[in-house]
């Protein structure tokens, strides 16, 4: 199967898990039989690579983690927020640095009414610390749907629009959200 990162962990194989636990921020980690140390987070519930590349062996130490082939059974945490995985096929544990924060600033929506033109998620609306790029979702597909970085508005109502960054190598994932309330037409 297809192990997709940025997808509800129900829509990805996560590979036969072999471990589960929590991060510093309750995240859950799960460690898999396909060679990958994996992060649901639990503002957005979208997974992510931390570790691994995929497929058993051994290679990556001082290298990127998502590079690294490894065999994963379980994983840990210490209180700087470093990962330690134990590579039960390798004989060995594996120190993952901490990742670097990065914060997501999503500035209010002024409430649109139903007709008008798509909001345009731009710089002056949402934009990562980190400048890499951002994927939305809405709440509330019957007031209000995300296609190419805009809302578009489909009816009156609320929903939660959710800005999310996946992060990188250097930096760990972020999302934030604000709430849309559309009005009615006339």
């Amino acid at each position: 199967g297809l192990q997709h990162d940025g997808v509800s962990p129900l829509d990805t194989d996560l590979g036969f898990p072999t471990g589960l636990t929590l991060d510093p921020v309750g995240n859950l980690v799960i460690t898999s039989e396909i060679g990958k140390v994996r992060v649901v987070d639990n503002n957005t519930n979208l997974i992510t690579t931390l570790a691994g590349a995929g497929g058993q062996g051994f290679s990556g130490d001082g290298g990127p983690a998502n590079l690294a082939k490894m065999n994963p059974s379980s994983a840990a945490f210490d209180a700087e927020g470093n990962l330690y995985v134990s590579d039960s096929g390798n004989d060995r544990i594996r120190k993952v640095l901490k990742r670097n924060d990065q914060t997501i600033t999503f500035n209010e929506i002024q409430s649109p009414t139903v007709g008008d033109a798509p909001i345009i998620l731009d710089n002056t609306i949402v934009f990562a610390s980190t400048g890499l790029p951002l994927t939305f979702s809405s709440s509330n597909n019957s007031v209000a749907t995300i296609s190419e970085n805009q809302i578009v508005i489909l009816g009156a109502g609320s929903a939660v629009i959710t800005a999310y960054q996946a992060g990188n190598l250097d930096f760990a994932p972020a999302s934030q959200t604000q709430t849309l309330v559309v009005n009615k037409g006339n």
